[in-house]
């Protein structure tokens, strides 16, 4: 019956269904809950609960509850850590201890708990570097102490720890770049190299060392554009040159560069707009349009001294993150932007 319950639910999540989908996962971890307890010493029941858990939480954060996903991924965790503690030489609980950990991090991260990421950060930072030097040629482990990397780097960052920040995210890059070379068909290795330069060029303008900056970010830029010519219905590739586009754009407004800060911002405009015409209802998408919006306001406000064609483009960024803001209204990352927005706004009074 579980199992009856699992095929449909994903037949609907794979057609957008996902509050149908919902209530059918719901329906399976209620009756999977039911066996669990009946038969509490059964493992391969504990861990098909742990796992319903985790559906749970993915189709919550995928319609965008995230403290009911905080919540059945708190669920997932306990169960992966009794698990991983009673079967210690079993590698499918360990890893499946460190996607807990992260998507903890990540959703506590979103929602502004800085204290409880950080401490699931760590837990799967730690977790990862033993794994990797337990099980030197399990890939999977190595990828995980990639995005760890990442995880506690976007930490420093935003304790404004830069040092550390940039050192984290060059172990992103390097350990990326060594999966990428041994596996060039996975594109998930080469995204994490371009999360990796990205935010190594975003620490060097913290440093005002835009020169710097924009090597890093050249060089993310022509990697997205040569993936896109191997995967060229990755939507979410595009979306990565986009933020290229965008990022080059910044470092050439930084150094006053004015057309090419202009050229590249409209580029990222142009594919952002695209995107969020083909996938309306993607939030990373409609984020993306809206940030476009903010920098091309900032560039003709500061740059160009034309209020009429920064005002229409805040007045756009606004509409976007208040329809971003109506559907995740505990969004901290939404919450900061439209404060922004808000600001910039009052500038031209």
């Amino acid at each position: 019956m579980a199992i009856a319950y699992h095929k449909q639910g994903e037949l609907l999540k794979s057609l957008n269904k996902y509050t149908e989908a919902l209530e059918i996962f719901k329906e399976e971890t209620k009756l999977l809950e039911d066996i669990s307890t009946a038969f509490a010493s059964n493992v391969e029941f504990k861990n098909n609960l742990a796992t319903a858990y985790f559906f749970l939480g993915t189709m919550y954060e995928s319609l965008s509850d995230l403290k009911q996903a905080l919540f059945f991924y708190r669920h997932y965790n306990q169960l992966e850590r009794e698990l991983a503690l009673s079967f210690t030489e079993d590698m499918k609980y360990k890893s499946n201890l460190a996607i807990s950990f992260e998507r903890l991090g990540s959703i506590a991260f979103i929602l502004g708990n800085i204290n409880e990421a950080t401490l699931h950060f760590e837990a799967f930072f730690e977790l990862t570097k033993k794994l990797v030097k337990d099980f030197p040629q399990n890939i999977d482990f190595k990828n995980y102490l990639s995005v760890a990397c990442e995880k506690k780097g976007d930490l420093a960052l935003r304790m404004q720890n830069f040092k550390d920040a940039l050192l984290l995210y060059e172990e992103r890059y390097n350990l990326s770049k060594e999966l990428y070379q041994n596996f060039p068909d996975n594109v998930d290795y080469a995204k994490g190299m371009i999360i990796g330069l990205e935010r190594m060029g975003l620490i060097y303008m913290r440093y005002d060392k835009y020169e710097k900056a924009l090597d890093f970010f050249k060089a993310r830029k022509e990697l997205s554009q040569n993936l896109l010519t191997t995967f060229p219905k990755d939507a979410n590739l595009r979306n990565s040159l986009g933020i290229a586009y965008e990022h080059v754009g910044l470092a050439y407004f930084m150094l006053d560069s004015v057309e090419q800060a202009e050229n590249f911002l409209k580029e990222r405009h142009i594919l952002a707009k695209q995107l969020n015409y083909e996938f309306p209802k993607n939030e990373d998408y409609k984020d993306g349009l809206a940030i476009s919006f903010y920098k091309l306001g900032e560039l003709y406000r500061d740059k160009f001294k034309d209020k009429g064609k920064a005002l229409s483009n805040f007045q756009e960024a606004e509409r976007l993150f208040n329809e971003l803001m109506k559907n995740s209204p505990k969004n901290s990352e939404y919450q900061k932007r439209i404060a922004s927005v808000w600001v910039a706004l009052a500038s031209l009074k």
